[in-house]
């Protein structure tokens, strides 16, 4: 079947469309390439790197979800965080979440059961990471404490998820090095 934007229509799984809002998230508009660095993180966490997802499908499913009036991608919403939820709370020994779970927080929505970051956060991480060089000791207990309401084991894992972006965004400036501007 063809979609209103000449493109072939792809089924997505629930862990697809939660590791594209995972993405979306992390990758702002505006950002260099930033369809093709979705698309790459996908392929990367979900599929060993294969090109199973490109960006034009990723902007096709990006703005579908988007479209808040379609009840069908609201029920997808919440079957996707609840998902993200229960998986997080499963793999820690608690009691899965229902529905009715709180996944929302002032600073912004549930992320696999992390929030996410704010401005403010991001830039005190980013000082700490400057501050507390790799040979710092007890580095990691430092940088938490220079973020305020961030625990050792967020602050690791933001620094991690950052990691990765910065190589899908070089991913896709590789396999894209013509392209000029942003997408």
């Amino acid at each position: 079947t063809q979609s209103t934007w000449g493109i072939k229509n792809v089924d997505w799984s629930g862990e697809e469309i939660q590791c594209l809002v995972k993405a979306l998230q992390m990758l702002p508009s505006g950002t260099d390439k930033r369809w093709e660095a979705i698309a790459n993180f996908i392929n990367n966490h979900l599929h060993q790197g294969k090109p199973i997802k490109n960006a034009k499908q990723v902007v096709h499913k990006a703005k579908n979800l988007a479209d808040i009036g379609n009840t069908e991608n609201e029920q997808v919403k919440k079957q996707v965080k609840t998902s993200a939820v229960n998986q997080l709370l499963g793999n820690h020994g608690v009691a899965a979440a229902s529905e009715s779970a709180p996944t929302e927080r002032v600073a912004g929505e549930s992320i696999a059961g992390g929030y996410v970051w704010n401005s403010e956060e991001q830039k005190m991480l980013e000082g700490a990471l400057k501050n507390y060089p790799p040979d710092t000791e007890a580095r990691w207990d430092k940088i938490a404490a220079a973020v305020p309401g961030r625990t050792k084991k967020e602050c690791i894992r933001r620094y991690k998820e950052i990691v990765e972006l910065l190589k899908a965004k070089k991913a896709a400036q590789q396999t894209n090095p013509g392209a000029a501007g942003k997408i």
